[in-house]
């Protein structure tokens, strides 16, 4: 690495022990003349100032590249507004509802972690971080949002709210048809 050092220069036709400008040095001696504004630069200096600058200007289209990325990620909906990752916590949610309330149908713990997990990395790929997730989570307002969609969907499919019945029937009917609910289930 190129060390540089900054001292008074007294070299030049007038250097009768006035300072005349700053001399830079990195082995080669570089001064900048006060009084002309000029710079006595080698040739070697110049190159090197050239290619900084490249650098510089390079590194600045970069970041100004970066930018709309970086503002386009703040200009994302809130976690609990994206369908994709909803609509995965109400499928989970209500498969989790079946497996409790029915007797004769258990969960199938591993596969549905598997989703949580999946359904996790697809909101980090969205951009979200892991503490967005985890307030999505502990967050009860959207719980209870949560809830009452998942308790419209199954009513839409004939499932009566207070009668568990219908519920264990629903999910014995999507084990069978394989669905993303039934995968999450076994029936016993």
């Amino acid at each position: 690495m190129t060390k540089f050092r900054a001292y008074p220069c007294k070299d030049g036709p007038d250097s009768a022990g006035s300072v005349r400008g700053y001399c830079i040095t990195s082995g080669e001696k570089t001064c900048f003349d006060m009084e002309k504004g000029a710079s006595r630069a080698p040739r070697t200096m110049s190159k090197r100032n050239i290619s900084m600058r490249f650098i510089l200007t390079v590194a600045t289209a970069a970041s100004l590249a970066l930018t709309p990325v970086a503002s386009a990620a703040n200009s994302r909906p809130p976690l609990s507004e994206v369908k994709e990752i909803t609509d995965g916590i109400m499928v989970l949610g209500i498969a989790n509802t079946i497996r409790r309330k029915c007797d004769g149908i258990s969960g199938r713990m591993v596969r549905g972690w598997s989703y949580v997990q999946k359904l996790k990395a697809r909101a980090n790929e969205l951009g979200y971080s892991d503490a967005e997730i985890r307030a999505l989570l502990s967050d009860k307002e959207a719980e209870k949002r949560l809830v009452e969609q998942g308790l419209a969907f199954v009513e839409t499919k004939g499932v009566d709210r207070n009668d568990p019945a219908t519920l264990c029937a629903y999910g014995r009917e999507e084990i069978k048809k394989s669905s993303l609910i039934g995968s999450f289930l076994r029936a016993n």
